[in-house]
């Protein structure tokens, strides 16, 4: 969707946010917020099986809150001594402020009772702001530059509330606010339904290759030839001319080791695609010790054994070292 040019901008004096109408205005978060930007208690909570959701960065994402992602349940007296510094409620805005996801926004946007952690900041506009357009601004290339610029590192990546209550913020009259938030709803609206369509179609895409591939590697590609039983239930039949044995009898283990750290060190994420490709190289001076681990060629299949990925295989795309699980 293009928007139309106003008929003229100014400079915001803030190089991340750039230009902005002429009419708006430029204000610090400090300065639109009806309460202090806070956050939930710096404590390690009792977690019980039931009672008032616990909610921190984890469910934090794509504008919502993901209530099937909380840290798990606290009890209604810990939610009362929590309230006491901070209780949610319809409208409030929640940025992750320390960790991995540090910039992430949500929006309340129900009455139910819950808390957060001290992870997330809590930010609850005043009359001059439309939350629902604040959050689309934090939610801006702009905003997250600032992020980015702003945040400090001590063992994770974090930015402070009093770093938070001095960003700028671009304010346009109210009703202007409440418009600009509608359409970009509306349009939000039409994107994830055709995220969740393009989705599908990658789900059923990769359960046809699976099975594009099961059938040429248990059937074959000619379906005229005759077939026979394998011997193995999992198998079934297979070809009358191929032969079923043991990968013991074509396949060999590595059994080549390795003691210096001048490696890439393989791991689980390189065969899942869990871990982003940027991700995966694991420096070898950072691990404590190399005893176990084997050299792979290029080429190797290597196959996970271990955890909730056992079974993930694939080949070595170079040279490095891996656990011999």
């Amino acid at each position: 969707m293009r928007f139309s040019r106003y008929p003229e901008y100014r400079d915001s004096g803030i190089e991340w946010l750039g230009k902005v109408p002429a009419h708006w205005e430029v204000r610090s978060f400090k300065h639109i917020v009806s309460t202090p930007i806070t956050d939930g208690p710096h404590e390690t909570p009792i977690f019980t099986d039931e009672g008032i959701p616990f909610v921190s960065a984890e469910a934090v994402s794509s504008g919502k809150i993901d209530f099937n992602k909380i840290r798990g349940f606290i009890s209604e007296t810990a939610h009362v001594r929590y309230s006491q510094k901070y209780r949610p409620q319809i409208g409030d805005i929640y940025m992750v402020k320390s960790g991995a996801t540090t910039g992430i926004t949500a929006i309340v946007e129900s009455d139910a009772d819950f808390n957060i952690w001290s992870p997330l900041a809590a930010i609850r506009c005043s009359d001059l702001a439309v939350p629902k357009f604040v959050l689309n601004f934090m939610r801006s290339k702009n905003f997250q530059e600032a992020v980015t610029l702003n945040w400090s590192f001590g063992t994770q990546q974090n930015i402070g509330m009093g770093v938070i209550e001095n960003l700028a913020v671009p304010l346009p009259p109210v009703a202007e606010q409440a418009e600009i938030a509608s359409i970009l709803g509306n349009q939000a609206a039409k994107i994830d339904a055709l995220v969740a369509e393009q989705q599908k179609l990658i789900t059923l895409l990769k359960e046809k290759r699976q099975t594009v591939i099961s059938h040429a590697v248990t059937k074959g590609i000619d379906p005229t030839v005759p077939m026979k039983d394998s011997g193995v239930e999992w198998l079934g039949q297979v070809p009358s001319h191929w032969e079923v044995v043991r990968n013991k009898t074509v396949l060999f283990e590595v059994d080549e080791r390795h003691d210096e750290a001048d490696g890439t060190l393989m791991t689980v994420s390189h065969l899942t695609g869990v871990t982003p490709r940027s991700e995966k190289n694991v420096n070898m001076i950072m691990a404590e010790t190399l005893e176990g681990y084997k050299r792979a060629r290029t080429g190797d299949l290597v196959i996970n054994t271990m955890w909730a990925w056992m079974g993930a295989l694939g080949t070595t795309p170079c040279d490095g070292l891996f656990s011999p699980s």
